[in-house]
């Protein structure tokens, strides 16, 4: 954490060299109207601009993956095949009650170990409505 905020305040940091070079290139190079300091100015602007750009994308990437989506703490669940066999004619099923249908596909997607954004993705329910139908 003590990362991110480090790379926060030096991007903001960086940001600041704009000004920064307009205020030296006023103050410097066109009162001595010397070549030679505007290039050396004009690159460390370039420099320094690509800089945010570069801890932007590893702070976006860190971000991420301290973010990231851990591995499941739920108890997976182990299906005999007549609750398999049960479940699936249920989930196929065009007479069922839609609230039963969906909850027989979660729990087969589950059971098969789907990822919690997978089922959702697949039976096309909300997370929390997964969360609810599948056992803690």
């Amino acid at each position: 954490m003590l990362l991110l905020l480090g790379l926060g305040f030096a991007v903001n940091t960086l940001l600041l060299t704009s000004p920064l070079y307009m205020l030296q290139i006023y103050d410097r190079v066109l009162t001595s109207r010397s070549e030679e300091t505007l290039v050396v100015r004009f690159n460390n602007i370039f420099m320094h601009s690509m800089q945010p750009a570069i801890i932007s994308v590893w702070f976006k990437n860190s971000y991420r993956r301290l973010g990231m989506a851990r591995k499941s703490k739920r108890a997976s669940l182990h299906l005999t095949e007549k609750q398999s066999a049960m479940l699936s004619n249920l989930a196929h099923s065009r007479t069922g009650l839609v609230r039963e249908v969906e909850r027989a596909k979660i729990l087969l997607e589950y059971a098969q170990g789907a990822s919690i954004a997978d089922i959702e993705r697949r039976v096309g329910v909300s997370r929390p409505t997964v969360y609810w139908l599948i056992p803690s």
